[in-house]
């Protein structure tokens, strides 16, 4: 008697839309783009708003290969899929390390009233080299809606990309978060920009060594609130700093 064949599992494509919409809320979105290629109706669930308000593309060995073209081709799909919203309200970037400015550009244009959260992490030994200060000057000028912003080991940004993100319009009363850990270029200017970020509730800077212990001083002793550990432990300087400012006060804690 011959074996019965193994039975065949059913293809995503024949599940309810929205059964099909919660699998790929998991779904890593390089596959979503895929799936809605398979069908109008699998199309239609893969556009669906909710799946690109967060666009993460640092899924790890993917991320290495997402360059400045991908990433817009990305960018413009969240657009329409989001509509009158325009593009993701969260992007992440970390370990892409082939973005450049031209990238930044991209997100500038697609995202100008849409983001509010933005990550490039260059830490675990992919720094991020190819973002300059014009780079970061064209998103902090163009996504107006910008409140969170990680620029992590971006090892060629230098004070004039911290100028252009407190200079944009409303930055001093909108841009809440800011980690700039482990960017050993960052210095005295810097320090002055931020002083100017008014609505700050969590500043990161371990790492930025070039930073004086001076300007620190006055920054932490300033009207910020307390900076969390992590931003005090940046260096020798920097952890004297956040030493000589904690006397004058409660000695500072952990920013939310």
């Amino acid at each position: 008697m011959a074996a019965a064949a193994p039975a065949v599992p059913p293809a995503l494509t024949t599940l309810p839309p929205d059964a099909l919409s919660f699998v790929l809320a998991f779904a890593d979105v390089d596959d979503v783009v895929a799936l809605g290629g398979a069908c109008k109706a699998a199309r239609d669930v893969a556009l669906g708003p909710h799946l690109w308000r967060r666009l993460d593309l640092s899924a790890r060995p993917r991320c290495y290969d997402v360059n400045d073209e991908h990433l817009s081709r990305m960018l413009a799909i969240a657009a329409q899929a989001r509509g009158r919203d325009g593009g993701p309200e969260s992007l992440d970037l970390s370990g892409c390390i082939d973005l450049t400015d031209a990238g930044c550009a991209a997100i500038a244009d697609q995202c100008a009233r849409s983001l509010r959260d933005l990550v490039v992490d260059g830490t675990d030994g992919f720094r991020v080299r190819r973002i300059t200060d014009a780079g970061v000057r064209a998103i902090a000028v163009g996504c107006t809606a910008l409140e969170r912003v990680t620029l992590r080991c971006a090892h060629t940004i230098t004070d004039d990309a911290i100028r252009a993100l407190a200079a944009a319009p409303g930055a001093t009363s909108r841009l809440r978060h800011l980690d700039i850990t482990g960017c050993h270029n960052l210095g005295a200017g810097s320090v002055a920009a931020i002083r100017a970020l008014t609505a700050l509730t969590s500043l990161h800077i371990a790492g930025c060594r070039s930073m004086p212990a001076d300007a620190l001083a006055d920054l932490f002793a300033g009207a910020l609130p307390p900076p969390s550990m992590e931003a005090v432990a940046a260096s020798d300087a920097t952890a004297a700093a956040a030493a000589a400012a904690g006397g004058a006060g409660d000695g500072g804690g952990a920013a939310p």
